[in-house]
């Protein structure tokens, strides 16, 4: 007996995956070379010689994670409606639906490249853009270029307490921890400061803290000051790099793990951990909201794409929900900082609200066929 494949993964559906993915793919290459072809203007500005262009090359390229991330769900739904729409403007839908053939044929195929496409994002938000944020932030730094929104620490939450002393974390030039930037140290015994180091880079090898150009200042008695400026000194911390990264690390340069303890660690502390806690389950929930949006604009091209549908209205479909997506990502996480929604109800906003008007736009979908 032949074994068949269900109708669900035959030679329509991969060829469908097949073409949601590629037009995805496409549009996830243009917002790329769109990025690099603006910001290499603002930032090629900065390059005096041969070495800093090339550091300014390596900015470029190491920035797409992060812009990837960002641009993820534009590009999902753009590519999702034009691959869709060339499927109706061809006929191959009409004549689809008049053979009797169920809306299912193109739900299932375009679930499962919805799936293939989250997981990327989780991948890439997981074990890439870590590293690229830390990589960004050194390279801005090297250019002599202002930190980024996400490429330093925010607020309050560069301090933090030690074991002995209290630490002011300017920025961290590395995911892991082990190389630090402007860094102040205080030494506070009975509640007078007694010594004070402030560190260029504090880098950490070998279980060894080294400080480098540090100025140091000591208090010996109340009125006397001695200051000292050093090239590279050894310092004594009982701190290692996971105590900065739980401490002091920015949350979109954790991994999904360092997260979870950097927010059981924020809350212990009694330090404010909204954001990472909104970051923490954003990690769970965005990946679900790409797939839901997906499945909105697929969705959506059946419901209002016509017979014959243009390109331009397939643009401009996918371009409505997927900044209908960003509006309502970015109103939840500007609600979730004043407090006003819990951290779990600001990350479950987006693809509750997605999710609903998928399921509404399918529900009709399946509503059409020979009759329409």
């Amino acid at each position: 007996m032949k074994v068949t494949r269900g109708p669900w993964f035959g030679l329509f559906a991969r060829q469908l995956i097949k073409d949601v993915c590629q037009h995805i793919l496409l549009s996830v290459l243009a917002g790329l070379l769109l990025y690099i072809a603006i910001d290499t203007v603002e930032t090629g500005n900065m390059a005096k010689n041969a070495e800093d262009a090339w550091d300014v090359l390596r900015l470029e390229l190491v920035t797409l994670p992060v812009v990837f991330q960002q641009f993820a769900s534009m590009a999902i739904v753009i590519g999702t409606a034009t691959a869709l729409s060339s499927l109706v403007r061809r006929g191959e839908v009409i004549a689809m639906f008049s053979a009797g053939g169920p809306p299912a044929l193109l739900l299932r195929p375009a679930l499962l490249a919805g799936v293939l496409w989250a997981l990327t994002y989780a991948g890439v938000t997981e074990w890439v853009a870590p590293w690229a944020h830390a990589e960004v932030s050194q390279l801005r730094r090297t250019l002599g270029i202002g930190s980024t929104r996400t490429a330093g620490m925010r607020g309050s939450r560069n301090w933090f307490t030690g074991r002995d002393r209290i630490f002011r974390v300017g920025d961290m030039l590395q995911a892991d921890g082990q190389s630090l930037a402007d860094v102040l140290i205080l030494d506070v015994q009975q509640g007078r400061l007694v010594e004070r180091w402030d560190v260029a880079r504090l880098s950490w090898k070998a279980g060894v803290w080294t400080a480098h150009d540090v100025v140091q200042r000591r208090w010996p008695t109340p009125d006397t000051l001695q200051t000292q400026r050093v090239p590279e000194l050894r310092i004594e911390l009982a701190e290692t790099p996971e105590d900065f990264v739980r401490s002091v690390g920015t949350p979109e340069r954790l991994a999904f793990s360092a997260l979870a303890e950097a927010v059981r660690a924020r809350q212990r502390l009694g330090q404010p951990a909204e954001v990472h806690t909104v970051e923490l389950y954003r990690r769970l929930t965005q990946p679900l909201t790409l797939l839901l949006a997906l499945l909105c604009s697929a969705g959506l091209v059946l419901k209002l794409g016509g017979r014959r549908p243009t390109v331009a209205a397939a643009l401009g479909i996918g371009a409505l929900v997927g900044f209908a997506l960003w509006l309502t990502d970015e109103l939840a996480l500007a609600f979730a900082s004043t407090s006003a929604l819990p951290p779990a109800m600001a990350a479950l906003l987006p693809p509750a609200l997605t999710g609903a008007a998928a399921a509404w736009l399918w529900v009709t979908a399946y509503r059409r066929g020979i009759t329409d």
